[in-house]
C-alpha cells in the first residue's frame, strides 16, 4: 500500500526538523511506489535545481528499490542497465547519494530523497524520514 499523504508528511518535517537541527538548507520529496510525487518540501534560502534533485533521487530510488548511492555503483557494475535507465526515463531520475526506498515488512511504500547540502548530509536527513516509518 503507497505512503498516505499524511505519512508523507510525517517524513518531510522528520527530514526538515534535522535539516534545521544540522544547520543546512534542504529540500526533501517523497514518492509512491510508482516514482510519482507525493509532497516536496523546499527550505528556505534552497539553491537552484535541488528540490529536482531531490525528486530524481527519490524516483530512482523507488526504481531500483536500493538507496541511491548503491544504484550509482551500477556505472561501473551494471552500466547496460544504468545507461538504459536513464535513456529510458529522461530527466526522472538523479543517481546519486540522497535516495532512499521506504520500506515496511518488504513492501515497496514509496521513496525519499534529499537534496542541498554534502551527499552524506543528505543521507543523514533522509534516515530522519525513514526512521519515522519504522517508529510506526
Amino acid at each position: 500500500m503507497p505512503l498516505t499523504l499524511r505519512q508523507a508528511r510525517r517524513i518531510t518535517d522528520a527530514c526538515i526538523a534535522k535539516a534545521q537541527e544540522l544547520g543546512v538548507v534542504q529540500a526533501v520529496a517523497v514518492v509512491d511506489p510508482a516514482g510519482d510525487l507525493v509532497t516536496l518540501d523546499r527550505m528556505d534560502g534552497l539553491k537552484l535545481g535541488r528540490e529536482e534533485f531531490a525528486r530524481g533521487k527519490a524516483a530512482a530510488a523507488v526504481f531500483w528499490r536500493r538507496a541511491t548511492r548503491e544504484s550509482a555503483k551500477m556505472v561501473e557494475t551494471a552500466p547496460d542497465q544504468y545507461h538504459s535507465a536513464l535513456a529510458m526515463f529522461p530527466g526522472r531520475f538523479f543517481i546519486v547519494p540522497g535516495g532512499f526506498p521506504i520500506l515496511a515488512g518488504g513492501e515497496l511504500l514509496g521513496g525519499i530523497g534529499v537534496s542541498g547540502a554534502t551527499a552524506e548530509q543528505d543521507e543523514v536527513v533522509a534516515q530522519a524520514g525513514l526512521a519515522v516509518v519504522a517508529e510506526g
